[in-house]
């Protein structure tokens, strides 16, 4: 943002997974819904500087989501992933590690999720204007969850990315594409503390086309190397990668709201399907 420019953004992300797996000495079971309502604000400090906090707000339930996707998968004769043998709108989270429970979450429950505090700096065009951007990020996590209820791991966090973004490429078109880069440094958390990695690579690449001055369909894609080791199973120990597609419908220069569906194309590692909303409003 611009120097004295403050953007205010509420997101919401409903979270529907259904995932059973086991391999010796481990079971696993991800059944439930997790909605997660956040509130960031972002201040130009001054042009080039940004500063910023998220605030969460996460809910656990069984959710209300099962059986439109169980008609989503029966209408295009998709895969269930054993879905069919469990009852709709059940939470269960429960890992089994050498015997140990070492989480079990089966009843619905809410509270304030871990707060995350950041700051970017612009390195290229600083000013704005050529279309083409790169930009330093770096953000604090705080251990303001609950690690118990799972809204929270327990740990503070520290990560540091780069991103940039190219609307010249494919002017012509009205594409512009974009990526991100980063590492994740984990540090003292209490969601299997002995099986955690301590270093994480994240990342984004993604692209957009201005369709009408108002809307801009999105694909993205999203991955990150494993939180945990020690594992046989891919919900803990394995890369994961989403698919992210959606859009930018703009109301005003000032006001826009981001809507898409996101899809784990690598099985077993992420939700099997998020919704995600979000209203941007800048002053």
């Amino acid at each position: 943002l611009r120097a004295g420019k403050t953007l205010y953004r509420l997101g919401v992300n409903a979270a529907n997974s259904y995932s059973v797996d086991f391999d010796s000495g481990e079971r696993i079971v991800l059944d439930g819904e997790t909605w997660r309502v956040d509130l960031a604000v972002r201040y130009g400090l001054v042009n080039g500087v940004e500063l910023g906090m998220e605030i969460p707000y996460l809910f656990h339930s069984g959710g209300i989501f099962d059986p439109v996707i169980d008609g989503w998968h029966d209408a295009l004769g998709l895969p269930t992933g054993g879905r069919e043998f469990s009852g709709n709108n059940r939470l269960n989270y429960r890992y089994i590690h050498d015997g140990q429970v070492l989480v079990n979450v089966d009843k619905a429950g809410s509270g304030l999720g871990d707060a995350r505090v950041f700051c970017a700096f612009q390195l290229v065009n600083p000013a704005g204007g050529n279309g083409r951007s790169l930009s330093l990020h770096t953000g604090l996590k705080l251990p303001t969850g609950s690690s118990g209820d799972l809204t929270g791991s327990g740990g503070t966090d520290l990560s540091i990315s780069l991103a940039g973004s190219d609307s010249v490429l494919f002017a012509r078109s009205r594409i512009s594409v974009y990526g991100s880069g980063g590492i994740l440094l984990t540090g003292g958390g209490k969601v299997l503390d002995h099986l955690q990695r301590h270093l994480v690579g994240f990342g984004t690449v993604g692209m957009g086309w201005r369709a009408l001055r108002w809307l801009t369909p999105k694909i993205q894609l999203d991955w990150h190397t494993p939180f945990y080791r020690n594992s046989q199973l891919d919900q803990i120990n394995s890369w994961s990668a989403q698919l992210v597609l959606g859009g930018t419908i703009t109301f005003k220069p000032d006001t826009a709201l981001d809507v898409a569906i996101v899809e784990d194309i690598a099985v077993d590692t992420a939700p099997d399907v998020v919704l995600h909303l979000a209203l941007r409003k800048r002053f």
